[in-house]
């Protein structure tokens, strides 16, 4: 039987050529992408994919009180949820603002936040668990 990192580490091996036909412009993000920079005692329950907007652009959002997308699809891959976002954005004061992710990091066939992206994106959702996580692994970003 594998272990949840066998797993999370298979299926995302697996991801990328299916991502790559199916969301262009995909990014992994999140507690995935903190995991793939080498943050190792953080150990993902799932994996948060950031794509484009989809091309036929949907009049309806999917809309909760912190974020909203054009379209969410949920997936397992190896037991693993896969959480795609597109058109991710984030409500703000001044209204709905796109989630982007500037600098990807390119290995083994996967897209991923760099470690400053992941910083930068903890600081603007500014949940608890964000703020946690930078407390943890980013003690000298807290004060930006």
């Amino acid at each position: 039987m594998r272990t949840h990192e066998e797993r999370l580490r298979r299926a995302l091996r697996r991801m990328g050529q299916w991502l790559d036909a199916t969301y262009p412009g995909w990014v992994i993000f999140g507690s995935a992408a903190l995991w793939l920079n080498g943050i190792e005692d953080i150990l993902p329950c799932d994996i948060d994919i950031l794509a484009p907007p989809p091309a036929d652009v949907k009049e309806e959002w999917d809309e909760g009180p912190l974020f909203r997308c054009r379209g969410r699809t949920k997936r397992r891959r190896e037991g693993i949820e896969v959480d795609i976002s597109e058109g991710l954005e984030i409500r703000k004061p001044e209204g709905w603002l796109p989630v982007r992710v500037e600098e990807v990091v390119e290995r083994e066939g996967l897209r991923y936040a760099s470690l400053a992206e992941c910083c930068r994106l903890m600081r603007l959702f500014d949940r608890e668990k964000d703020r946690e996580r930078l407390r943890r692994y980013f003690p000298e970003t807290e004060a930006e």
